[in-house]
Parts: C-alpha cells; structure tokens; sequence
C-alpha cells in the first residue's frame, strides 16, 4: 500500500512539472495594412530589476537572431533603472538600426488554490498479480493545491509608423529559474511571429 502511494505522488509530480510551461492564450495582428517581415528588432524589456531585464533581453535577442532575424538588446542603450524618456527610446531605436521594436512586460503573477476532491484510486502491477491488486482500492484523501500563474504580454511595433503590429499574451505554471523561462518563451514568440510571417528568416 505504501509503494503505491508513493508511485501515485511520484506521477502526480510528473503530471504537474509536464504543466509547467507558457502558453499563448490571447493574440491579435493588425488588419488592413502590410507589415514586415522585421530584419532587425530591438528587444525591450519593461521592468524595474535590471539583471531579469538584460538576462531577458539577451536570450530572446539570441533565439532571435538563430531563428534568422537580427536583433539587439535595449539595456546597451536605455537606462538600466526606472521608464526612459520618448525622445531617448527613438534614439535607441534608430541606433540599433531597428525596423521593430519588440517589448515585453509582466501584467501579474495570479495566485491560485484548487481543491481536490477525495478519490478512490486502484493503480495495477505488471503480471497476473498486478491484474488481481488492481481489485484493490485504496482512499485519496481531499487535497489543496496552491499555485502560481505569470501573465506577460509582449508587443510588436513597426519602428517607421510607431503602429502596433501584433500583441500576445501568455500564461506560465509555476514559473522557475528565470533564463529557462524566457528560453521557452522566446522559442513560443517567435513561432507565433514566423506563423504570421512578421520575421525575417
């Protein structure tokens, strides 16, 4: 009984970590007008903790420029601490030489509880035994289950009109160390941008 308790926590583990990932669940791209393919996007981070930012920056600049678009990075150029003015975020712009500009912001980090209901389970071995145990049930107790979900929201301007192009939002389980993230999120972005053919290969 205790070895199959201990097998049941053991894939719930592996059933919650398979969950903890990003997915785009809300986007939007301009109608009416074309835009892009990008050649070169600066990559702007909005946030007061200046090592996330450039950590951020320099990942998603990197999977940018594998995936064929040439990018930059923002911090080289934009105040590390605190909102930068209009005129200096234009001057960053056309020093990069950017025709886009790509920024990314945290909306919120929701706190979430679920309730799990008490259970019977049965959890079959290999062989004719495992086939006689599964006769046998054991009780589930109710669970609580807190959790933590990162909403972001990332941006796409056309860098000559200033128009917003495209915009997406996402939700992350259970966010965990920072550069992992932004790989996974970055590697999500840019497919939805290449889908909608806003990036140069």
């Amino acid at each position: 009984m205790l070895i199959r308790r201990i097998l049941f926590y053991v894939a719930i583990s592996l059933l919650l970590g398979g969950c903890a990932s990003t997915k785009l669940v809300n986007e939007w791209q301009v109608e009416g007008e074309s835009f892009g393919p990008y050649r070169h996007v600066l990559v702007v981070g909005i946030g007061e903790e200046a090592g996330s930012r450039r950590t951020f920056e320099d990942v998603f600049s990197s999977k940018l420029r594998a995936a064929g678009t040439q990018a930059s990075p923002s911090y080289a150029m934009l105040p590390s601490i605190g909102a930068a003015d209009e005129q200096t975020l234009l001057n960053s712009v056309e020093e990069a030489n950017a025709d886009a500009v790509l920024m990314t912001r945290l909306v919120r980090m929701d706190n979430k509880t679920e309730y799990i209901p008490p259970q019977v389970r049965t959890m079959p071995g290999p062989g004719f035994y495992g086939y006689y145990s599964a006769g046998w049930t054991y009780y589930e107790p109710a669970r609580v289950s807190n959790y933590t979900i990162a909403v972001v929201e990332t941006n796409l301007w056309d860098a000559r009109t200033k128009e917003l192009v495209w915009s997406g939002t996402t939700e992350t389980f259970q966010p965990g160390e920072l550069r992992k993230e932004v790989e996974g999120y970055s590697d999500l972005m840019i497919e939805a941008l290449l889908k909608r053919k806003l990036l140069a290969k």
